[in-house]
């Protein structure tokens, strides 16, 4: 029995090493993995004591989902989305119940994550729009993934105790060369906090650099593509701007009439928007989302879906800075830079979370809750035989 175990620990380590990859080309090979990983975990029996702090907010803003549906009426399919939307937030579980907890398999992955990037964005551009995108997921996909992978790496060079830091470098350079191809202005938000609140701490002239070179770059290069997708972050007249605002007030609006128990699923959400909510003016018709993660859980599950789910996040980014102050004695050399970048990491996808639908749709949301997994299992007591 303990070499059947051991022989499946082995395998495990390679499942999850490769997982992150698996992710960034496509959600049903990431669906796929993930069920792949979970029968591998109970094969091998290392569950791990999941904190009750994580656990329990979790549990209650999933049984939420449940009773608000049913409430609500929702039928089958609105019940299968939502249950699959917000079942990603699982892998954070079984990562700290399964994943291992000494950063190599972290570290690998984010090589994979880093050098897939590039490839993606070297092999699939898009024609009309100019960006670099993923297999699948497209440009938003691409840009927040490796946005997570950037600010990864930009903590090992921080901290100094990477024991190759021209790899760490490498890979630095090639995660945030495929972020900003993939133009995603909420994703270069989103790491401009995490960066700014990670380098902070340690080298506040860096962040000083940092917005200076920014500045130089849209001001020596006013036409390039990038300085145009970087200004226009914050002109509301252009027409994604005049399109998120359309979005966003339809949502206020869907909201206000539905505050308690909310549509529950996407093509609900879809028929409604459409059909009675839409501005006139706006150009797209039927969008899967309104473009903010806050808004559009309130819009599904009501106001109590969103206080639960702030209250989850809270709890999480809550353990995170715990583990980044208090990290656990005798780790391997590198994980606990890793840890320490974790309250970055949450606070570049709430950042992302403004603008896009990260904390629940798509290979974003695995991503990010498999990352924040590996990392919590570092501080997590060992495995129960």
């Amino acid at each position: 029995m303990k070499a059947l175990r051991s022989l499946v620990h082995v395998h495990s380590e390679l499942l999850w090493t490769i997982f992150p990859l698996a992710i960034l080309c496509s959600i049903s090979l990431g669906e796929a993995w993930a069920g792949l990983l979970l029968l591998v975990s109970l094969a091998a029996g290392r569950w791990r004591r999941v904190p009750r702090e994580l656990l329990v907010p979790m549990l209650v803003f999933y049984a939420w989902i449940i009773v608000g549906g049913l409430l609500a009426g929702a039928d089958v399919a609105d019940f299968r989305d939502a249950a699959a939307k917000w079942s990603f937030s699982l892998l954070l579980l079984l990562a700290l119940a399964a994943g291992p907890s000494d950063g190599k398999v972290l570290r690998r992955s984010m090589v994979i994550v880093a050098v897939a990037g590039i490839l993606l964005v070297l092999l699939i551009r898009d024609p009309v729009y100019g960006r670099a995108r993923a297999f699948s997921g497209g440009a938003p996909n691409l840009g927040t993934n490796l946005m997570m992978a950037s600010l990864l790496f930009l903590s090992v060079l921080i901290s100094g105790r990477s024991r190759k830091p021209a790899s760490a470098v490498v890979c630095l350079l090639l995660s945030l060369a495929g972020m900003l191809a993939s133009l995603n202005r909420s994703a270069m938000l989103g790491f401009g906090a995490g960066a700014a609140v990670l380098i902070g701490r340690k080298r506040p002239f860096l962040v000083l650099l940092g917005v200076s070179a920014v500045a130089g770059l849209v001001t020596g290069f006013p036409d390039g593509s990038l300085s145009r997708r970087i200004t226009s972050i914050a002109d509301y007249q252009s027409q994604s701007g005049r399109e998120r605002v359309f979005m966003w007030k339809a949502g206020v609006r869907m909201l206000r009439d539905r505050p308690l128990l909310g549509l529950t699923g996407r093509r609900a959400f879809m028929n409604e928007y459409s059909a009675r909510y839409r501005d006139p003016a706006s150009l797209e018709t039927t969008p899967g989302h309104v473009h903010n993660s806050y808004l559009q859980t309130a819009i599904l599950h009501g106001i109590p879906g969103l206080g639960l789910l702030l209250w989850w996040l809270y709890a999480l980014f809550v353990r995170a800075v715990r583990l980044m102050r208090r990290p656990p004695p005798r780790q391997e050399p590198g994980t606990t830079a890793f840890q320490e970048a974790l309250p970055a990491l949450i606070i570049a996808v709430l950042v992302n979370g403004l603008f896009d639908y990260v904390i629940a749709d798509g290979q974003r949301a695995m991503m990010f809750y498999t990352f924040s997994g590996l990392i919590l299992a570092s501080s997590v007591s060992s495995p129960r035989r």
